[in-house]
């Protein structure tokens, strides 16, 4: 029996690649997404230390203006940077989103494929057993027709 090769057998190995390769880029993209939470969340942190700092200062009465004017300035630069950190964080996973969407649809188009090929390879297994069918009944008629004839001698 021979064995044919799948004429979209090069689509199947390019989609399996870009699987591959949208795997790697949602991974990247969680990696971003988990370092920019890491930040936030360390920002958000030097905020709140920063806060609790100029509050106790202040309530023990040992915080002078000048101090009070620096520390002010501080926590609103870090409030600032919290907020940018935000919107990064949720541009990160905006981004995370979309390479989950390319990578699922690349899996359906790769996994479409796949049952192409499963399809095409039922067929030719289905065409070679008609074929073998075909070989074997013109084998017995032949095998039949050689036989000689009882009546003729």
């Amino acid at each position: 029996m021979t064995k044919r090769e799948f004429r979209l057998q090069p689509v199947l190995h390019y989609k399996e690649n870009l699987v591959e390769l949208r795997k790697l880029e949602l991974a990247a993209a969680q990696r971003k997404l988990h370092a920019g939470r890491t930040i936030l969340e360390e920002l958000k942190a030097e905020e709140r230390q920063v806060a609790r700092l100029i509050r106790e200062q202040h309530e023990a009465g040992e915080l002078d203006l000048a101090v009070l004017g620096v520390g002010r300035a501080y926590l609103e630069d870090l409030q600032h940077r919290v907020g940018g950190q935000e919107l990064t964080v949720k541009e990160l996973e905006v981004a995370v989103l979309e390479r989950m969407e390319a990578l699922v649809s690349a899996k359906q188009e790769q996994e479409t494929l796949e049952r192409l090929k499963e399809r095409a390879r039922a067929q030719f297994n289905r065409e070679m057993l008609q074929l073998e069918a075909r070989l074997v009944d013109e084998s017995a008629t032949a095998g039949f027709n050689r036989r000689p004839i009882d009546n003729e001698e």
